[in-house]
């Protein structure tokens, strides 16, 4: 089984309200159904704790589930990034410094276990049925950093290393040059946390379609992950679509070079500081 690096226990702001959030026991557990042990934990959509932030963020602020704080337990019903149908099950409080505190207890996939396939936990009345799709994260799909400055990181992922050479990404694409490029836009607010396709052109080469996902890594720290690659505007549409990312022209500063990789050509002469030999005379003794 994979080990989680989820914490327990952690917090965040929302505004000015601070959100503490406990994980039970029971999320880190495999379900038994029927005798046979299922293959992930109760958790296992969850990767980051970033999407955990944003779960709870909509829950409480968007669908309103802050009005049920100090109401005993109440059941979020949301989508994964998969389009499956989950519901978690929650215990929200709220302290004498007006904080809130949310409790989750489980999560369970809305399946024919439930004799239904479209309500769960049934004996919950305080029940808020969402149209929130979780966003998915890379996290756990990380191969190695390419690249990164003070506040962002630059990664790949395993399939994104299989792919970079089929699609000639690896000979064609200056990576440190792109990667300025996303970092500027990323602070300038451009370029939004979640996953989107960007669109950029090579000189006298077909374009280059690239899957990012922009992630949180830890409480200051922002990764970019290089996800997939396409030369095909047909086939990166067709996949933008299936999960409804965005699509985003990325227009280089310098359009004279861009991000195409530069191969130097012709033969370079070595410069530098010239040694002289430095003859030596013949001592003789007496």
């Amino acid at each position: 089984m994979r080990k989680f690096s989820l914490p327990r226990e952690f917090s965040f702001i929302v505004g000015e309200q601070t959100v503490t959030v406990i994980l039970t026991k029971h999320l880190f557990r495999r379900r038994e159904y029927k005798g046979v042990l299922e293959k992930h934990v109760r958790i296992a959509d969850f990767k980051a704790t970033w999407q955990l932030e944003d779960a709870i963020t909509a829950a409480l602020f968007t669908y309103g589930l802050a009005e049920f704080a100090n109401c005993g337990r109440s059941v979020f019903v949301f989508d994964s990034h998969k389009g499956e149908r989950l519901a978690m099950l929650l215990e929200i409080r709220k302290d004498e410094s007006k904080q809130y505190v949310v409790t989750i207890i489980t999560i369970d996939k809305i399946t024919k276990r439930h004799y239904t396939q479209h309500d769960i936990f049934m004996k919950e009345r305080q029940k808020v049925y969402s149209d929130y799709s979780l966003k998915k994260s890379y996290t756990k799909e990380i191969a190695e950093p390419v690249a990164a400055s003070k506040n962002f990181t630059l990664y790949k992922t395993k399939h994104f290393k299989d792919v970079e050479k089929i699609y000639s990404f690896i000979d064609d694409v200056d990576v440190n040059r792109l990667a300025n490029s996303l970092f500027l836009r990323i602070e300038k607010g451009l370029l939004a946390f979640g996953i989107c396709w960007v669109h950029f052109d090579i000189a006298d080469k077909n374009p280059v379609y690239l899957k990012l996902s922009i992630e949180k890594h830890g409480s200051k720290k922002i990764g970019i992950i290089f996800a997939d690659v396409k030369r095909s505007r047909k086939r990166a549409e067709a996949a933008s679509e299936k999960f409804n990312h965005k699509f985003i022209e990325l227009v280089p500063h310098l359009k004279s070079v861009g991000f195409k990789k530069v191969v130097p050509t012709g033969s370079q002469t070595r410069s530098g500081l010239k040694i002289k030999k430095k003859s030596q005379k013949k001592q003789t003794g007496n």
